[in-house]
């Protein structure tokens, strides 16, 4: 079976440790992110991992202290797909 969705709530990895995990992952499999709470997650980290799984249909990114409006809005702009978002 193929990983389709990852919950990495309170991940307490820095950005580029969670982008490594996630990138050997083919780009079209992941559908579904949770990172709520991530405290270390930063806007650009968001946008690289949204511009990479462009496929989400969910995503999670509620209480993520350093996210930013306008850096979310850049964000999901690349996600087409996505379809519900908890913030």
């Amino acid at each position: 079976t193929q990983l389709t969705g990852l919950f990495a709530a309170h991940a307490a990895t820095r950005e580029r440790g969670l982008l490594a995990a996630l990138a050997p992952l083919p780009p079209q499999q992941l559908q579904e992110l949770c990172v709520f709470g991530c405290a270390r997650l930063t806007d650009a980290a968001l946008r690289a991992l949204t511009t990479r799984f462009s496929r989400l249909t969910l995503l999670n990114v509620g209480a993520c202290p350093q996210l930013t409006g306008p850096g979310l809005a850049a964000a999901l702009a690349p996600a087409g797909e996505l379809r519900v978002l908890h913030l």
